[in-house]
Formats: C-alpha cells, sequence, structure tokens
C-alpha cells in the first residue's frame, strides 16, 4: 500500500504568503495592473505548491517527491537511499528555525523534506528500506 506523507506549513510559508498578499492587495488598490496580476500568479503558484506538496512511498520501491501541479515530481528508488535523517536549522539558544529531513541518495544527491509527521515518515522510509534489503 503506498503511504502519502503531506508536506508541513511551515511559519515562514505563512509569513511570505503574508507578505506577497499585502503587496498584491496594494498593488490593487492602487491601480499598478502589471505587479497585481504578477502578484495574483505568484499566489496562485505559492498556494498550489504549498497545499499539494506530498511525499508518496510507494509499493514498487520508490519516494516520490511532488511539488504541486506546477512543480512536477522527483522519483528516488528506495535502494539508492544512502541515509535518511533529522536536521535542525541554525540553532540560538534553545531556538530554532527549521526541522526538516535530509535524504541522501545516489552520488552525491540529497533532497530536504519537510513532512508533516517527521518522526513517522523517518521509520517507515527506514522500515521499507530494510524490508528491500531483506528481500533481495
Amino acid at each position: 500500500m503506498n503511504r502519502i506523507f503531506h508536506a508541513r506549513i511551515t511559519w515562514y510559508t505563512l509569513f511570505f504568503l503574508a507578505i506577497l498578499t499585502l503587496i498584491t492587495v496594494w498593488a490593487w488598490w492602487f491601480k499598478h495592473v502589471f505587479t497585481g496580476i504578477a502578484g495574483t500568479a505568484l499566489l496562485i503558484l505559492f498556494i498550489e505548491r504549498t497545499i499539494h506538496t506530498t511525499y508518496t512511498l510507494t509499493d514498487d520501491g520508490f519516494l516520490l517527491v511532488y511539488k504541486g501541479r506546477f512543480g512536477g515530481a522527483q522519483r528516488i528508488a528506495l535502494r539508492e537511499i544512502d541515509n535518511v535523517e533529522r536536521m535542525r536549522s541554525t540553532n540560538f539558544g534553545n531556538f530554532h528555525l527549521l526541522d526538516y529531513i535530509t535524504v541522501c541518495y545516489g552520488k552525491g544527491k540529497m533532497v530536504s523534506l519537510i513532512p508533516e509527521k517527521e518522526e513517522e515518515f523517518v521509520r517507515c522510509i527506514k522500515a521499507r528500506m530494510q524490508s528491500l534489503k531483506e528481500n533481495s
């Protein structure tokens, strides 16, 4: 059975969305048509990507990173994955900006993921990697 994890919406995503919304409303209010059109298009693209980003672990041994309708998909074979690790951004005392998952695969390739349920995602991907090794 395929297992789907949705991307977590972070504080900086909401901050960027709020700023972009304010700029777009300001542009339309003061009749800056080109800025308004550009802001509206960026809002649509950004919201669509934020809502529809998913990470799917398939039965046939792949991790699909889907970045929305306009962002495309990335297909990573679980056999190629070398390391899956929970990471944190720069710490400021006990405060840090972001928790994320780093997946290292292939020859020096890496992708950073921000699933909603990080621990469950890491546990699930490691279990599937282990079952693929046992079956081969």
